[in-house]
């Protein structure tokens, strides 16, 4: 039988089986068996083609009322194809054999005709495929034409173009050239107005010459003005810091002493020692400012003794200077006093600042260390009670 007329009446079987309650039953042998071997066709051996004829005459039988083959429908995945088809055809009688070989010749004709039709379906997309290619290639060939005409004549058109531009260049440089010649005129007369510039600037940089050694002079003179003036600025102020001066060497010593004790004794810490060092500094610049504000008025009350006559002058010179000796000394003690014993203050203050916050440094420490030692004991305590239950 030809494969087309098996595959239309084996179909025609198949399309019996739609109803509802063969589907409910399962009833569907042959439309099982037409789809398995749809599916199957393009990769299909002698040993799947065996298969798919015993299932075909099982349908048969089922159908035909004929005692059926004890074969299962489906191949155990345990067992191979190959042994599940020697199984099932060991179990055939004569009768049956005939109808499993006359499948086997039915199987191999429709995979036939189903892949002969596959291809001409395939054949027949592909010449549709490529009829749709050429018409496209077609249109955008048309396409390609249209521009090139509309290209062509804007090729033209660029040419006309092209010609008027050169005919427009060739009256540029005709112009060009009477210009040049208006040109080489103007130079001829410039070079005469060159020449008067450049005696001009001759004559200006003479100018600038004598100009500037008449600057030199006057800056040399002004430079020695200064100088002068700077050596009487000089000269004034040392006589009026000589005149002014009262430090002896007692003086020096205190000072001495006192910038002695934050450079040896206070290295640590260095802001209490730049204090110190701030307040010595500060003590001896008081102690200058008062001095020149009370040398003056004791100047004045001295002076005055000098209408008591010689003797009295003398005596009045006497106590005056032992007056004037024991005021310096008080003021002098006084400012000291005042600004050391200040900045001593300061840095006392300073210091004992420094100690309670090393102190309070030190109590949070030791708070937060017995915190920790104590949330310690208590994080042993559950593991030693889970040790001593097991």
């Amino acid at each position: 039988m030809l494969g087309s007329d098996a595959l239309e009446k084996w179909e025609q079987h198949a399309a019996s089986e739609s109803g509802l309650m063969n589907i409910i039953l399962g009833n569907t042998c042959f439309t099982s068996a037409i789809s398995a071997m749809k599916q199957g066709c393009t990769k299909m051996d002698s040993t799947n083609r065996c298969w798919l004829a015993i299932q075909f005459t099982m349908c048969f039988q089922r159908a035909s009322g004929f005692k059926v083959l004890d074969c299962p429908t489906a191949c155990p995945k345990y067992k191979r194809l190959q042994a599940c088809v020697e199984d099932c055809t060991a179990k055939m009688d004569q009768n049956t054999y005939t109808t499993y070989t006359q499948f086997f010749g039915d199987v191999f004709n429709m995979c036939l005709f189903l892949q002969t039709q596959n291809f001409q379906e395939w054949t027949t997309a592909l010449v549709q495929d490529m009829y749709s290619q050429t018409a496209a290639a077609n249109a955008s060939l048309s396409a390609i034409k249209g521009q090139l005409t509309s290209q062509q004549q804007l090729l033209q058109q660029s040419l006309q173009s092209l010609a008027d531009l050169q005919t427009v260049q060739l009256q540029v440089a005709d112009a060009a050239q009477a210009g040049l010649a208006e040109v080489q005129a103007v130079g001829a007369l410039s070079v005469g107005i060159q020449q008067s510039v450049n005696e001009s600037l001759a004559m200006t940089s003479q100018l600038l010459n004598a100009s500037e050694g008449l600057l030199q002079q006057s800056q040399g003179i002004a430079r020695l003005m200064e100088l002068l003036l700077h050596y009487q600025h000089s000269g004034a102020s040392l006589l009026h810091s000589l005149h002014s001066s009262s430090t002896t060497l007692q003086d020096i010593g205190f000072y001495a002493a006192c910038l002695s004790v934050p450079l040896l004794f206070f290295t640590h810490p260095p802001d209490a020692r730049l204090l110190l060092l701030l307040s010595v500094l500060a003590a001896w610049v008081a102690e200058r400012a008062a001095l020149q504000h009370i040398l003056p008025l004791q100047h004045m009350l001295l002076g005055g003794g000098g209408g008591l006559g010689a003797a009295g002058g003398a005596a009045a010179a006497a106590a005056g200077g032992g007056m004037h000796y024991s005021y310096l000394h008080a003021v002098k003690l006084g400012v000291r006093v005042a600004v050391l014993g200040g900045g001593a203050g300061l840095a006392l203050w300073m210091l004992l600042r420094r100690h309670a916050e090393q102190q309070r440094k030190e109590e949070l420490f030791q708070q937060l260390k017995r915190s920790y030692d104590a949330a310690s004991v208590a994080s042993k305590k559950p593991q030693r009670r889970r040790r001593s239950g097991l």
